[in-house]
């Protein structure tokens, strides 16, 4: 049986290895329109982001490990289309068959044309090559010579910003956790400004709001 995986990320790699334990003999093909190899996104806003960690740890699995599990990979390849009625993904003029056929492709993040379109320095991270954008190209000086980052709302997936109160994330935290939480941060150089909001912009939709973030200071 032909299998053909879109998507290079955790799901997709995951999907590869629960696969081949099901079908043996199976062709299993992953296809990714990213040339690294599958991985987890996760690491991207910490470690590999900050320059601390290799991409290489965020790789769901090594190459050898698609090679020996007999898993093509076709990385660097974007599908173009899906025929469906044919079983075929279409890779430009390529046309490759299928008998099931997995879309593991994940979301894109959504754009504000009102941030694209202005002189604000917007770092959209999504991918490895996102996270992996020169310093010089993100970074901005402050007047103390300490990098500063803004991070838009605060909340589960952003565990190192604030969006309310000197608590912190005060819906999800204890007034112990979120002590034990600043003070893990300000031991390591993070200084978060609960109330710190960025100007009102314009959203495309026409009507004028506030994005709620928080300003974290990270020493250099």
């Amino acid at each position: 049986m032909k299998m053909i995986i879109v998507g290079g990320g955790l799901a997709g790699a995951h999907a590869a290895e629960e696969l081949r334990k099901l079908g043996p003999e199976d062709e299993i093909t992953l296809i990714s329109a990213e040339s690294h190899l599958p991985y987890e996104r996760p690491p991207l806003s910490k470690g590999i982001l900050l320059g601390s960690s290799e991409p290489e740890g965020a790789f769901v699995h090594d190459a050898p490990w698609y090679a020996d599990n007999r898993v093509t990979l076709r990385l660097g390849t974007a599908v173009t289309s899906i025929d469906t009625s044919a079983r075929l993904v279409k890779i430009g003029s390529e046309e490759l068959p299928y008998d099931r056929l997995l879309l593991a492709t994940g979301s894109t993040p959504r754009h504000l044309a009102a941030l694209d379109d202005s002189e604000l320095n917007t770092l959209y991270l999504r991918t490895i090559d996102d996270a992996l954008i020169p310093q010089g190209s993100t970074q901005r000086e402050c007047p103390d010579r300490r990098r500063r980052l803004d991070r838009a709302r605060g909340g589960c997936c952003g565990p190192r910003s604030w969006s309310r109160g000197d608590r912190g994330r005060s819906r999800l935290a204890t007034s112990a956790t979120g002590h034990w939480r600043r003070t893990w941060h300000h031991d390591r150089g993070v200084a978060p400004q609960p109330r710190c909001r960025p100007p009102v912009v314009d959203l495309d939709r026409g009507d004028r709001r506030t994005m709620t973030s928080s300003c974290l200071t990270a020493s250099a």
